[in-house]
């Protein structure tokens, strides 16, 4: 049956909500973790947690909810993400000690893989051709916008009834959300037959990834000792290779390893994993510098707004117009001069609020024209039937490289001998010395990120001119 043009938007706007919502939500989470650590007195290591144990978990099952959305049909399984990211919020909400919000976080992740799992593709099996880079544009527009909201929504929410209130205020938006969904998706296909999948494989991923960012946490302060860190460290080197010899059996690999030897593809995913790595550190490290400077949470979250504010900005142009006129490889390139410029700028200036603002306005539009054009590039090189590939490994990528950055913030202010719950208000104490060597030492740190970055848009752009002179032999 033919559908009205209009009812493809409704499709989007009921996709479009649920973006918004899963990234504020994100976002909202790395301001309030100097207040998380007051409340359970608690170190940055162990409260890092309640945004990574989040993140990791839409990681290890936004596949498998793409599966299972195939099979039991995606609208009934997006229906079912936005109750348990709801009933998960409240439970959040009254959680009574930090393990059980880090728990309830978890399961919060497990609503959000299945928002996320479905949703591009249910835009993208809705909305017709000539249509769908406008519906995908609308739908990326409003993740970045929560992005954007998140850090000063939670500064005021924290700041006026404490960090209790940045998950409570889901549970209406999450209703709202549920219901808008049910009335405006449609009802999708009958139920199809559940297709394979590999559960091997992403046990075995979500081995690597939890492995790697413990063995962080133990090196920043988790109470594991030295031997069980370097342990977990290590294990990648073993969950690795078991990884990589599952996914060139499997049946139906959750990574298809052809598609990954694609140079743009491989080298375009590791883009995504850094680019998003720079986009979420600075949510946790300004918190860390100014909150100790005395600056209230609020205040903190205004003036973090200036990044994700940035970013929404470069998306949006670079995803309507810039792309006309500066091919990916262009955009890239401009982007890690702008990044570099600005981390520069935020290293030489860590605590100088003068510094600070422009610097994270300069980040955000450098991350927000670098990732449009390295995900058009990824996309470009993915044959017909590996854009489905293609696109959950940019999502996987990103996501990995939001834990990441978490975590890396985390380790180096830990080394550097920061304690964000000291008074770093006195200009001639210790406690303001060590914030200020923190400080420089995570930006620094950012700021090699931001060369693997210029490194990652010169090696795709080699990649892609030896595929295009491949091409016309």
């Amino acid at each position: 049956m033919d559908r009205s043009p209009r009812s493809y938007w409704y499709t989007v706007a009921g996709i479009s909500f649920g973006a918004l919502m899963v990234q504020l939500d994100s976002s909202i989470v790395t301001l309030a973790l100097p207040t998380l650590q007051r409340s359970f007195d608690a170190s940055l290591a162990s409260v890092q947690w309640v945004s990574v144990g989040y993140v990791l978990t839409v990681v290890a099952l936004v596949a498998p909810c793409a599966r299972l959305g195939d099979g039991l049909g995606r609208k009934t399984l997006y229906l079912y993400g936005y109750a348990v990211f709801t009933v998960s919020s409240l439970l959040c909400s009254v959680a009574p000690d930090l393990l059980s919000l880090i728990a309830f976080r978890v399961l919060q992740g497990t609503g959000g893989a299945a928002i996320a799992g479905n949703a591009i593709a249910m835009v993208t099996e809705n909305m017709p051709k000539d249509k769908l880079r406008d519906g995908l544009a609308v739908q990326a527009a409003m993740q970045s916008a929560g992005l954007a909201l998140g850090p000063m929504c939670g500064g005021f929410l924290v700041d006026a009834f404490g960090w209790r209130s940045i998950f409570w205020v889901n549970v209406p938006i999450g209703l709202l959300a549920l219901g808008s969904a049910f009335i405006l998706l449609p009802p999708g296909p009958a139920r199809r037959r559940m297709p394979r999948f590999d559960w091997p494989g992403t046990l075995l991923l979500a081995l690597v990834a939890v492995g790697l960012l413990i063995g962080l946490s133990g090196l920043s302060g988790l109470p594991l000792g030295l031997a069980a860190s370097l342990a977990l460290l290590a294990s990648p080197l073993l969950t690795v290779p078991a990884f990589w010899h599952r996914e060139k059996n499997a049946a139906a690999p959750l990574i298809d390893p052809p598609t990954m030897r694609t140079p743009q593809i491989a080298i375009g995913a590791f883009g995504a994993l850094v680019s998003y790595l720079l986009l979420i550190a600075p949510t946790v490290l300004v918190p860390q510098i100014l909150v100790p400077l005395g600056r209230s949470v609020s205040e903190t979250g205004v003036i973090l707004f200036a990044m994700p504010a940035g970013f929404l900005v470069a998306t949006v142009a670079s995803t309507v117009w810039l792309h006309a006129w500066a091919g990916n490889t262009t955009r890239t390139a401009v982007a890690c001069v702008v990044m570099l410029g600005s981390l520069v700028a935020l290293a030489t200036h860590p605590i100088e609020l003068g510094w600070i603002v422009p610097a994270l306005v300069a980040l955000g539009v450098g991350l927000g024209v670098f990732v449009p054009a390295n995900n058009a590039a990824v996309m470009s090189a993915a044959t017909a039937r590996g854009t489905g590939t293609a696109g959950s490994l940019i999502s996987m990528f990103r996501n990995v490289g939001v834990a990441i950055g978490v975590a890396v913030v985390t380790l180096t202010l830990h080394i550097a001998g920061h304690d964000s719950r000291a008074d770093a208000t006195d200009p001639t104490g210790p406690a303001h010395a060590d914030l200020l060597d923190g400080a420089r030492a995570a930006w620094l740190v950012l700021l090699a990120f931001g060369l693997v970055a210029a490194l990652i848009t010169a090696a795709s752009a080699v990649a892609a001119r030896r595929a295009a002179s491949a091409a016309t032999r």
